[in-house]
């Protein structure tokens, strides 16, 4: 920003740590893409291969109830979707996306090869009874020991994945310096991600189906492997970010100043003096949504020091750390209202493999689909559509309709998309 006064009603330019604008002549472009891709998609078909097929293994391998298997099967699939976040704060605060994302695929690999081993060694998993159903095991199910094994290969699973899954789309997005760059290749990514998880959820878990539960996972920890040597492969291409602290830390700061400071006379702020930090981050006063938080910016005495840094953290925030706060708080419904439907979604995917198990799923005399492949509908349809929307649909909109649909209507036309299928599914289930 410049140091100039700008009119009240300016934008604030709300940038987080791991969002910097990258320098040209440090690398980057889409010399990278291949990469970051390549990992994407190794990943993915490991991923695939052994998520979307772990409902089927723990009833028939592991001797596992439905029911438990569908519940640690969810706890799985949060897990997974819950750790990207605690590995963006560490990104952002401490290592950076790349030593993140070398990190959490061999932790990913190392998950993999155990979860193999559990399907290859007798002694990792209870023995069938002979002449019995698949699920029958001899002993009673499995022991506490081999629980412990496959909790354990699930955990290193759910970290390395979770770390690496969108932290590689934060590095991605920050080799480009245009925003319409970053918008094709989140598009490309989401495609390489879902077109992965389609080959492994088919082709991996035909193979663990009929030709063997170890080969299957095996080729899982390959490709997991592969998927470590194919980012490494990139590094000298990769645009590679400084830390800059955790932004999460800076907006708990402007949360506890705004308390601390929760007395002081509102009469006074409007003349008060606020804190922008450096020069450069120009003097545009704070807006007057949530006014509560401008408090934080205040500036007092014995907040900063002599030359102007801040002296006490929890007591002052500058005024974009501020406006970074109210523009995460005007988020929150947009993001909360997706909670609900993710939920129905997930435990739909979960029902989906149990009701399956007891389908007739043969198409033909001989060929039958698997129970864990019947979950790449909603991937097929994410594969399918982000390129129709990126190379057909928008530009359609910008030429006759002068604009693109806004990022607000896609997502609310989504979510209509969402209750429609889930509205549906009792009638596609039939009674009972």
């Amino acid at each position: 920003m410049d140091a100039k006064m700008r009119p009240e009603n300016a934008r604030f330019d709300v940038e987080f740590a791991h969002s910097k604008r990258p320098d040209r002549k440090r690398g980057g472009g889409w010399v990278t893409f291949p990469f970051i891709a390549g990992n994407v998609v190794l990943m993915g078909i490991a991923v695939g291969g052994a998520n979307s097929n772990l409902i089927v293994y723990l009833i028939q391998k592991i001797g596992v109830k439905s029911i438990d298997a569908a519940q640690i099967s969810n706890i799985v699939n949060g897990c997974m979707n819950l750790t990207p976040v605690v590995g963006a704060i560490i990104a952002d605060s401490y290592f950076g996306c790349f030593a993140i994302v070398v990190v959490s695929s061999f932790i990913a690999f190392l998950g993999m090869m155990l979860f193999t081993l559990t399907a290859s060694l007798p002694s990792l998993h209870p023995h069938q009874c002979p002449n019995a159903p698949s699920t029958a095991m001899c002993g009673g199910g499995p022991s506490t020991g081999q629980m412990a094994v496959l909790y354990s290969a699930l955990t290193l699973m759910v970290i390395g994945i979770g770390g690496s899954r969108f932290t590689n789309v934060t590095m991605g997005a920050n080799q480009f310096s245009t925003t319409r760059n970053q918008d094709v290749f989140f598009n490309w990514y989401f495609v390489a991600l879902s077109s992965s998880t389609i080959i492994g959820s088919t082709i991996i878990v035909y193979i663990e189906d009929n030709v063997g539960w170890g080969l299957g996972l095996g080729i899982c920890a390959a490709s997991s492997a592969a998927a470590v040597v194919m980012f490494l492969m990139g590094k000298r291409f990769y645009r590679v970010n400084e830390t800059g602290g955790s932004p999460f830390t800076e907006l708990v700061r402007v949360v506890v100043a705004s308390m601390v400071k929760w007395g002081m006379d509102k009469d006074g702020e409007a003349i008060a003096e606020y804190y922008y930090g450096s020069k450069l981050d120009g003097r545009v006063p704070p807006s007057q949504s949530f006014r509560f938080f401008n408090r934080a910016a205040i500036q007092v005495n014995g907040d900063t020091n002599p030359d102007g840094t801040v002296a006490k953290p929890w007591r002052l925030a500058t005024v974009q750390q501020v406006e970074d706060l109210k523009t995460l708080i005007k988020l929150f419904p947009l993001w909360s209202s997706s909670i609900l439907i993710t939920v129905t979604v997930g435990i739909q995917l979960s029902m989906t493999v149990l009701q399956a198990l007891k389908m007739d799923r043969h198409i033909g005399r001989t060929f039958s689909v698997p129970p864990g492949s019947f979950s790449i509908a909603s991937l097929a349809s994410v594969a399918l559509t982000l390129p129709i929307l990126d190379r057909a649909i928008y530009p359609a909109f910008r030429h006759y309709m002068g604009r693109a649909p806004t990022p607000l209507k896609r997502i609310g036309v989504g979510h209509i998309l969402n209750f429609i299928g889930m509205a549906g599914s009792p009638w596609w289930s039939g009674p009972g």
